[in-house]
């Protein structure tokens, strides 16, 4: 009866030292996927940035942040000038959002980042509605892009090369 126990006891800690090493693990992946997401947000603000300038002036930096902040579904505060800006010129954005179907780098990258990006949404408290409704607005704008799987250094790696291309000088 003794060994039975014991043998439980093990077993049960076994399962939860697995469990705990599971936890670990997926928290550590998800810091990977949240800094390549910021990486992808800060390059594709840059590329929109330098791809405004002669058309927009002194405009094209609120411009490029509302498009990314629209193409990620960033609406975290309706305060922010970019926030501001798209509440007062969303034809605009529109526009030039519809406007990136032609960019399949860009369209590539976000969309496999927003692929990442699906648990971590989830954990901080995003519906699968509105997971969902970040899909359907590329699919609106015509900028859904088929996007394979990959692993977690793949997605680093890609990640890594698209920044390092498109972050300001």
């Amino acid at each position: 009866m003794l060994y039975i126990a014991i043998g439980t006891l093990v077993v049960l800690s076994l399962l939860i030292v697995r469990h705990i090493l599971r936890i670990r693990t997926a928290g550590k992946e998800m810091k990977k996927v949240e800094k390549a997401a910021l990486q992808v947000r800060i390059a594709t603000f840059a590329r929109l940035t330098k791809r405004y300038e002669p058309k927009y002036g002194s405009q094209n930096k609120i411009l490029a942040m509302a498009v990314t902040n629209e193409l990620f579904s960033d609406t975290s505060s309706d305060d922010t000038p970019s926030a501001v800006f798209l509440k007062d010129h969303r034809d605009i954005v529109e526009k030039e959002l519809s406007n990136l179907s032609n960019d399949e780098e860009l369209l590539r990258i976000v969309h496999i980042t927003l692929s990442q990006e699906i648990g971590i949404r989830h954990a901080y408290g995003a519906s699968p509605e509105q997971i969902q409704e970040t899909f359907n607005k590329l699919k609106r704008y015509g900028s859904l892009t088929p996007a394979k799987e990959m692993t977690m250094d793949e997605f680093v790696n890609l990640v890594n090369a698209f920044y390092d291309s498109n972050k300001s000088e």
